[in-house]
């Protein structure tokens, strides 16, 4: 499996964050909370420091990486983290402001690869959880189902999106990326995303993005 992330992630990984925050969670069980500063992706919450899980010197590394994507003016640095003991998803996106020495948490992202044709379904189990989660709070929810992916010039490969929208300004989104044969062929792999997306990283995208 090793093998096919890191072949995906190498085109996949600036493209995801882009594509994230241009068309604007942990997928655990269900537990009441009051909107998304309180829902979870492995343990970790938009609104806590990262400083709970990484060191300053490590986290000063991984904004310096090639593999983190720095927003204009040095405003937010979507950044990559790996645990040996992520018990659902493959790797967590983290979005963070590198000016601010506390590195509040903005932004979640956990990804699932997979090997057989299974994103899509997973997509919609999450989705129905998610509604059904929010059925007592105001929110907009919007789909783009089967578009062209973006990294795919032959536009076989998909990719398809779940919003939901809320009324304070965040926002999650549940995204599946279903590749073509071909496309896969060359070391790439279906994925799916579950972001989530606080009310000041949400601002930011929609006033300067």
């Amino acid at each position: 499996m090793n093998k096919y992330k890191n072949n995906f992630k190498n085109i996949f990984f600036i493209s995801k964050f882009l594509i994230v925050i241009i068309l604007i969670f942990s997928y655990q069980s269900p537990v009441k909370a009051d909107y998304i500063k309180d829902f979870e992706i492995e343990g970790m919450t938009v609104g806590e420091s990262l400083l709970n899980y990484l060191s300053k010197t490590n986290i000063k590394k991984k904004i310096k990486s090639k593999n983190s994507y720095i927003y204009p003016n040095n405003s937010f640095a979507t950044l990559t983290y790996n645990k040996s003991n992520l018990n659902i998803y493959d790797d967590i996106g983290v979005v963070i402001n590198p000016n601010d020495e506390s590195y509040i948490i903005h932004a979640l992202e956990g990804t699932i690869y997979f090997k057989e044709d299974k994103c899509l379904n997973k997509q919609d189990q999450i989705t129905r959880d998610l509604k059904d989660f929010f059925k007592d709070i105001k929110y907009d929810f919007v789909e783009y189902n089967n578009l062209n992916y973006i990294g795919d010039e032959t536009g076989e490969s998909k990719v398809t999106y779940k919003d939901f929208n809320f009324s304070d300004g965040s926002a999650i989104r549940v995204i599946c990326w279903t590749l073509s044969e071909k496309f896969k062929s060359k070391g790439h792999i279906d994925a799916l995303v579950v972001a989530v997306n606080s009310i000041k990283f949400m601002n930011f995208i929609n006033n300067n993005m």
